[in-house]
């Protein structure tokens, strides 16, 4: 059976790049939590620092640098983000192991003195919440250390309390669980999350799609156009609108049925659609037999090179010498202000193929002239 969890590349190099994010912008408050503790320990053991003070000293000021020099080391990988994604996180699991090793340290140190282990005991729990350990490798850490304390244990006392030894192994289940719940249920939230958006955009794709032709609908213009039109305008780019209409369509329709008139408005679209170069450049069915073509930062006299290209290139189908009429309209922040809208190029370059039928048909009228 196929894993739920399973993720293809793609999705693996996005879920890499959420936890980073999420180790940049929350775990740094952890690590802080954890030089405080540090900060606190290594006073604390200087004034009344009892049996063992050198050793609990040395393994919290090495924790403490540990800490400083993580911090350092995220605000250095953040700033390469999103390359350093995977090289963040293999950071965090380090981090999260040496943590755990001086932990357990310290639990070895608090054993001989008054035999608490409630150091590592808390710190295996808080790891598994927030390391991104892959599964083999919390259970392999875990079992590990546990191994250590016990054998620690029996090295110091000759035998094993069986408190201690339930205590240790009831930690080690836990964070293995919690991490285990943590680690599947992100997962399976994160793809969730890419399934829904996934389904809205194949929505939106189908609901901005003409059914028979599969070009951009007049909802696609409707929705999306005045954010475009407005940007490239302010950012001084040119943008061309160009009406496109089959000469005698009707005609063609009564002669050899809707069925082939359907085929011709699919073939003429498409082979309009190929001319048609990167994602700044739309063709959407504006109406019947009519088609509207937008090209962001496409200037006047290129798109008189463009309206030549689509007459040629419907005139050499193989459609019984179907051609097309094009009325198109170019406009520029510097030429015309910010005042006209959009929808007012449309009605310019509708002017336009107007004058393309009245002088003949089979031609492009480009405005302004």
């Amino acid at each position: 059976m196929k894993d739920k969890l399973f993720m293809t590349k793609e999705q693996e190099k996005q879920y890499t790049a959420i936890c980073a994010n999420r180790i940049f912008n929350h775990e740094k408050y952890f690590v802080y939590i954890v030089m405080m503790v540090q900060v606190y320990g290594i006073i604390f053991k200087a004034f009344f620092g009892g049996q063992y003070k050198l050793e609990y000293i040395l393994l919290y000021t090495g924790m403490l640098l540990a800490s400083v020099g993580y911090i350092f080391l995220e605000q250095s990988l953040k700033k390469a983000l999103p390359d350093s994604a995977s090289r963040a996180i293999w950071a965090q699991r380090l981090y999260g192991s040496f943590c755990l090793i001086v932990a357990a340290s310290i639990a070895v140190l608090d054993q001989k003195t008054s035999g608490n282990i409630s150091v590592y005991l808390i710190t295996s729990v808080a790891s598994a919440v927030v390391i991104y350990f892959e599964p083999i490798q919390a259970i392999l850490i875990y079992s590990i250390l546990e191994t250590f304390l016990l054998l620690m244990m029996f090295l110091e006392q000759g035998y094993i309390r069986v408190e201690e030894a339930e205590y240790l192994t009831i930690a080690t289940i836990l964070s293995v669980s919690v991490f285990l719940y943590h680690h599947r249920s992100e997962k399976a939230f994160y793809l969730q999350e890419q399934s829904l958006i996934e389904k809205n955009e194949h929505l939106n794709r189908v609901a901005n799609r003409d059914k028979l032709t599969g070009v951009k609908n007049r909802r696609f213009l409707a929705y999306q156009m005045d954010e475009r039109y407005q940007r490239y305008l302010e950012a001084g780019e040119p943008i061309t609108f160009m009406l496109i209409d089959i000469d005698s369509f009707k005609e063609y329709n009564d002669r050899f049925g809707h069925l082939r008139g359907d085929e011709c408005l699919q073939r003429v679209s498409s082979r309009i659609n190929q001319e048609l170069h990167g994602d700044k450049e739309y063709l959407i069915r504006y109406g019947g037999d009519e088609f509207l073509y937008i090209g962001l930062g496409i200037d006047k006299e290129t798109a008189k090179g463009k309206a030549a290209k689509f007459n040629e290139a419907i005139r050499a189908l193989p459609l019984g010498g179907v051609t097309i009429s094009i009325g198109a309209f170019s406009v520029a922040q510097e030429e015309t202000g910010k005042d006209i809208a959009w929808v007012d190029c449309v009605a310019e370059a509708d002017k336009a193929l107007y004058m393309a039928k009245n002088n003949g048909k089979d031609q492009a009228v480009c405005l302004p002239q």
